[in-house]
């Protein structure tokens, strides 16, 4: 069985996804570093997230990862960790929906601010409101509360 986290950007998907992995002997794949090991070898570049998203735009990062995530198959036990709107995208729902359980990686809105601010101020969602950050972080919250197998709170 793989198991597909989800949740909020910054709530610790990854983090999370590689330690249940080491303790549970599965494979990791973290689809942001995926996405930005495909990126940078079809166009010969060296950019992280925020970089390709910033040069590229919203709707051709999201083409991206539904690109690579709809491409994971694993062929032994996998823990994947998506970024943090990638499963927002229906087909990209589906197809995790297939590969396994979906765990969706809670936090509270006030660590979602705290860590926000601390961990990408400069970002396009470091610069937004306080009302703004609180429509985003209660859609997606909403969301991936309808769409998860099971939640689990990491703050």
């Amino acid at each position: 069985m793989n198991i597909v986290i989800c949740g909020v950007k910054s709530s610790g998907k990854s983090t999370v996804g590689s330690y249940i992995a080491s303790k549970m002997d599965y494979d990791f794949i973290d689809t942001d570093i995926s996405l930005a090991q495909y990126f940078n070898t079809k166009n010969n570049t060296d950019l992280d997230i925020p970089s390709i998203f910033k040069m590229v735009g919203r709707s051709l990062f999201t083409e991206l990862e539904r690109e690579v995530i709809t491409k994971i198959y694993p062929s032994s036990p996998t823990v994947i960790s998506l970024g943090g709107s990638s499963l927002l995208d229906e087909s990209v729902a589906r197809h995790c929906k297939c590969l396994g359980v979906i765990l969706h990686c809670q936090i509270s809105f006030d660590e979602f601010i705290c860590r926000i601010r601390k961990l990408e101020p400069s970002s396009f969602i470091g610069k937004l409101s306080h009302s703004e950050l609180l429509d985003y972080f209660n859609s997606r919250h909403e969301y991936y509360q309808m769409v998860s197998d099971y939640v689990f709170s990491n703050y």
